[in-house]
């Protein structure tokens, strides 16, 4: 496939913007991701948005875009792109060995492309999902104030579904070189927030009533591993059976990184497109300062669960953001 003059006119003839990326290739599922769509769990609908909402920011940063400019979220591999115009790229998040005609590109910091390369995602080193920017930003359908692809729902992104090959994608700014944005980098301690990808550390609650002592202690001695009808919504974690004191209670709001305790045992780690409420006993929460970590366990990884209080959470957090701020650079 090689995209023409006409062939990025007529992929849709009703939108304006400025074509910048040409799908090739899909790979196993590539989405348009923003932060996602707040302040509208009261009337049911999920947040969305990136998983690794720490990456997606940082890509963002790299290439001094606002930071809730929609990037791709790239799972796995196998997406393949035609560069349609001169631009500024970053490529944060997981590992999956991209190159751009052949030659390996560094991720974690900004570079320009040239019109007519091709940028493809191969191998999986590390993690699961990838973040791709570009100076202005992509252009996606925007649905209560994000344009986060929500799969169930059939909103957002690119009519609401994972790319497909064809597809073209725009920018709103002409994403011009700016050779300032070449030199941009992240520091090395920023790298801190995914040390030790094995553990994540909770926050005991909210139910804690439904359960026992020897069920707390099975779960952070136990190890999971995240099963294979895992997804967006929730991880579903093979390991200890944990019973529940009451295996349901009122359906009450489901905070992001919930471990929520299912009638027969089963534990399963609440993520971005989990629902807004939900009946079952939960023994955790995954605290914010790990959600990254979490958002790139794949399936088959193993996990281990570790307490800390609410002071310790909000200070890890207050650290990772302080990373954030100041861990962009400039050679």
């Amino acid at each position: 496939m090689k995209f023409t003059e006409e062939s990025k006119r007529s992929n849709d003839p009703e939108q304006e913007g400025i074509p910048v990326l040409g799908v090739l290739k899909p790979g196993f599922q590539t989405m348009i991701q923003d932060l996602g769509r707040t302040g509208q769990l009261r009337h049911g609908v999920p947040s969305g948005g990136a998983m690794d909402r720490y990456a997606f920011r940082i890509a963002n940063e790299l290439v001094d875009n606002l930071e809730n400019s929609p990037c791709l979220e790239i799972t796995l591999t196998g997406l393949r792109i035609e560069i349609l115009r001169d631009c500024v790229m970053a490529i944060t998040g997981a590992r999956l060995s991209p190159q751009i005609d052949g030659k390996s590109v560094v991720t974690w910091q900004s570079f320009t492309v040239n019109r007519g390369a091709q940028l493809c995602f191969s191998k999986r080193e590390n993690g699961c999902r990838a973040y791709l920017s570009v100076g202005g930003g992509f252009q996606g359908d925007p649905v209560l104030g994000s344009c986060s692809t929500d799969l169930r729902n059939h909103w957002g992104g690119t009519r609401g579904r994972a790319l497909m090959a064809g597809d073209i994608l725009r920018t709103n700014h002409e994403p011009a070189k700016r050779s300032a944005l070449t030199c941009r980098k992240v520091r090395p301690d920023i790298f801190r927030t995914y040390d030790d990808p094995l553990t994540l550390r909770v926050i005991v609650g909210p139910q804690i009533e439904c359960f026992s002592r020897a069920a707390m202690r099975q779960l952070f001695d136990g190890v999971y591993r995240v099963r294979s009808d895992s997804d967006r919504m929730g991880y579903r974690l093979q390991g200890s059976i944990l019973q529940a004191n009451r295996p349901e209670i009122i359906s009450d709001p489901i905070p992001v990184g919930a471990l929520q305790v299912l009638p027969n045992g089963q534990l399963i780690l609440l993520m971005m497109d989990r629902p807004t409420v939900g009946g079952y006993p939960k023994i955790a929460v995954v605290c914010s300062a790990d959600f990254p970590k979490a958002a790139q366990l794949n399936i088959g990884d193993s996990v281990r669960f570790k307490e800390v209080t609410l002071n310790e959470a909000l200070e890890l957090l207050r650290e990772q953001e302080e990373r954030l701020r100041e861990g962009i650079v400039v050679d």
